[in-house]
């Protein structure tokens, strides 16, 4: 069962990656910043690493080791920190973010490796994973149909107003300027 559930993620992420990859060109044209293009397709090697690691999750939550998987959390938070900051530091810009999600998304595959054990035997059962897939595609579209739901105004800001102001207003409607709610910090 769990090398068939490894076949179906492996698969799906596979196609997922695909998809931004050959996107990536009309997105960045859509929104006539040059620079996404590559940056989705980085993005899309760490998406591919999390998608495997998200086995791995599986098999620690299964077990209910709820501390190693925050702990792991934790680490991963650190090390995607520390290594965006260095990355930034030394002149890799907005790569410096795709990169260090990149590096951090590998080394939660090790992490799950090393905690879990678990190396796929086999391709797995075919009705197996069509099985999976047929309960797991449902819960997909719920969270991407969530996700995008709330992204919809950035995407619309985005397009109409400029990077620069996508960020004022991302970081508006976060409210981080305290309880202010206004678009602009207030002096």
């Amino acid at each position: 069962m769990v090398d068939s559930a490894f076949t179906s993620t492996l698969g799906i992420t596979i196609i997922v990656v695909m998809v931004i990859w050959l996107m990536s060109n009309s997105i960045a044209n859509f929104f006539a910043i040059p620079v996404i293009s590559p940056l989705l397709k980085i993005g899309s090697i760490a998406y591919f690493f999390r998608g495997i690691f998200a086995i791995y999750r599986c098999l620690l939550l299964r077990e209910m080791r709820y501390k190693e998987i925050s702990i792991i959390d934790f680490t991963g938070y650190i090390i995607y920190g520390l290594t965006a900051t260095v990355l930034a530091a030394n002149g890799y810009g907005p790569f410096s973010v795709v990169w260090a999600q990149c590096i951090w998304s590998l080394v939660l595959i090790l992490v799950g490796l090393s905690r879990t054990k678990y190396i796929p035997r086999s391709w797995g059962s075919a009705a197996t994973a069509w099985d999976l897939l047929k309960f797991g595609i449902w819960v997909s579209l719920g969270r991407v149909m969530r996700s995008s739901a709330g992204q919809v105004d950035n995407f619309v800001v985005g397009k109409v107003l400029n990077p620069t102001l996508l960020g004022y207003y991302f970081n508006g409607s976060e409210n981080s300027y305290g309880d202010t709610g206004c678009l602009y910090p207030s002096n």
